[in-house]
């Protein structure tokens, strides 16, 4: 099953109005076609109401990953190494360098672009330019309609972001395109005969769709001809349960914001629960260990008073009972305990900044463990690290990484609690 139970689902559709869907789920490392769907729209007008269907037909729920794009070649692309920048400082210099790799006026693009690989030598990294006319933007906005999506691209922009094999795109039932890597690792494209495309190209060949790390499902009883129409969506769904699609979502085509899914309300109301789940827990723990102090200073009070007694007989060293009246004072003057899951949450949770939400906690001894999730794409999730450190209820060794779908946060806890300052707070 996907991370959370959340898969992938995938919707395109190509210049003769044929649309399909799939649905994906990954176990492990492999994906697993859940659910596929076809249909031929009447219109090129009509291939919304297509794809309004195939999103009911296949059961796609709020919290699943959904990508959309038209098959096809209509998206250009150029791969070419690029000193490693923020993304708006990237954006203004491939903005100066378009017409270089692109043979049309920059103003009649639509552009975006992609780092494959940001960990080349020298501080550079990989880049991937996309580009398409800005008519065939407005036509994928009206084709999408309604829909609710994280991401609108085209298969062959990300065909190389799950299996690194040559892709083959068909441009008609004759012939199409094979995507391969040169010896720089940029990706290059090769007009072929469909005839002669080679097993073992993903979408091609006898068998499109075979690959180590995914299991069609039903598409398996498909003719190959069905199953080469169905390669491109498949990539696409496996592309939405990718690390690439996060990082991504801040430099390649951006979704317009009517059509972003709004999961904020679910993942308040889940982290609500869990949290009050936690306090509950925390408030359970100190209770006992308050009952099971009372309860000895109670035992202690109880043998002071008999052994008073038993001293005004003469019966016991008065510097016993001296040592033992002493012991009393300290365990009602104060009381030192360790760090429970209470303390740790209230403090977690009136550190944590409003769109930062705390999604799992664990506490081991005095090291505190938890995953948080930003709600707000344009914060900079780094700044946790400061907050944190600032905080003198934790230790200053702050140990932050950031995840496919959430930061991992480790935090040592400084200090032990004053009951007795605690109470009069």
């Amino acid at each position: 099953m996907g991370i959370f139970g959340i898969k992938s689902a995938a919707l395109t559709w190509n210049s003769k109005g044929e649309c399909f869907g799939i649905l994906l789920e990954k176990d492990g490392q492999k994906y697993k076609v859940s659910k596929n769907w076809y249909e031929k729209a009447s219109s090129s007008d009509a291939i919304a109401n297509s794809l309004q269907k195939g999103y009911a037909s296949l059961g796609i729920s709020e919290n699943d990953v959904v990508v959309v794009g038209e098959m096809g070649m209509k998206c250009s692309f150029a791969d070419f190494d690029q000193p490693l920048m923020n993304p708006k400082d990237m954006q203004k210099s491939l903005g100066f360098s378009l017409s270089s790799h692109f043979p049309m006026d920059p103003v009649d693009l639509h552009w975006s672009y992609r780092v494959v690989n940001e960990k080349k030598e020298g501080g550079q990294a990989q880049v991937r330019l996309l580009a398409l006319k800005n008519k065939v933007w407005n036509d994928w906005l009206d084709n999408i309609g309604t829909l609710k999506v994280d991401q609108i691209i085209a298969p062959v922009a990300i065909s190389d972001s799950v299996i690194s094999e040559p892709v083959y795109i068909p441009f008609n039932s004759e012939k199409g395109f094979v995507l391969y890597h040169n010896e720089d690792g940029f990706l290059q494209s090769q007009a072929t005969l469909s005839e002669s495309v080679e097993d073992g190209v993903f979408g091609g060949g006898e068998s499109p769709l075979e690959h180590e790390i995914l299991d069609i499902g039903t598409l398996s009883s498909k003719d190959s001809g069905t199953q080469q129409k169905f390669a491109q969506t498949v990539l696409l769904a496996m592309y939405g349960l990718s690390p690439g699609l996060k990082k991504d979502k801040e430099s390649a085509f951006e979704t317009p914001k009517s059509l972003i899914p709004k999961r904020n309300v679910v993942i308040k109301t889940m982290c609500g629960a869990f949290a009050i789940f936690l306090l509950m827990l925390g408030i359970f723990q100190g209770s006992r260990y308050m009952a099971f102090k009372k309860k000895e200073a109670a035992n202690i009070d109880f043998k002071i008073n008999q052994l008073d007694k038993e001293a005004k007989l003469n019966k016991v060293d008065p510097k016993d009972l001296e040592n033992l009246t002493q012991l009393h004072m300290e365990i009602n003057e104060k009381v030192i305990r360790p760090v429970s899951a209470k303390d740790v949450l209230v403090v977690l949770t009136e550190t944590l900044p409003d769109d930062f939400y705390l999604t799992s906690f664990s506490l081991r001894s005095d090291v505190v463990k938890c995953k948080v999730i930003v709600h707000n794409e344009e914060r900079n999730w780094e700044d946790l690290y400061e907050i944190f450190k600032k905080e003198d209820f934790f230790d200053k060794d702050v140990q932050l990484q950031r995840g496919t779908r959430d930061i991992s946060l480790t935090l040592k806890v400084a200090k032990n609690i004053d009951l007795e300052a605690e109470e009069t707070n």
